[in-house]
């Protein structure tokens, strides 16, 4: 067998775990709600914070008011969902719909931010872009989880 053979093999081999993991992940969150919630806060006031205090101060080229919008939006959301992680005991799925559908338009107000800066350096560009893949996976496990959540209603 020749080289490809295996590598594609291989790579069947970690679609598979992965698929698997994410599934695994999704039956998880469904049963504890909660933790996602935190996990969303955490991630969130991360966000902040990093806005706040490192990329307001390495310069990335973006204004400083544009930084601080953005820092404050991220704060109200980890605010949000600390107190529903504290607060919140029964209607999960309602929550974890509309902490979904804030965390879209955080990044859409972000893309947005992007699409009209011409003078930001690249570190900045990457920064968001990054920022924004890992908040649109959150994202997608909160669906899944609000449509497992939905099922167990039924």
């Amino acid at each position: 067998m020749s080289l490809s053979v295996f590598k594609t093999i291989f790579e069947i081999y970690i679609m598979i775990n992965s698929l698997s993991m994410i599934k695994k992940t999704i039956q998880y969150f469904t049963q504890n709600p909660r933790k996602l919630s935190l996990i969303d806060a955490f991630g969130a006031l991360t966000t902040a914070m990093l806005l706040w205090f490192v990329i307001k101060n390495v310069g990335i080229d973006l204004s400083v008011s544009i930084i601080k919008s953005l820092s404050a939006f991220a704060f109200l959301i980890a605010l949000y969902s600390f107190a529903s992680f504290m607060f919140i005991r029964t209607n999960w799925r309602s929550y974890i719909l509309s902490i979904a559908t804030i965390n879209i338009s955080y990044c859409v107000v972000t893309l947005t931010t992007l699409l009209f800066q011409s003078k930001m350096r690249l570190t900045g560009y990457c920064y968001f872009i990054i920022e924004i893949v890992f908040i649109t996976v959150l994202v997608n496990i909160q669906l899944q989880v609000a449509k497992e959540l939905k099922k167990m209603e039924a």
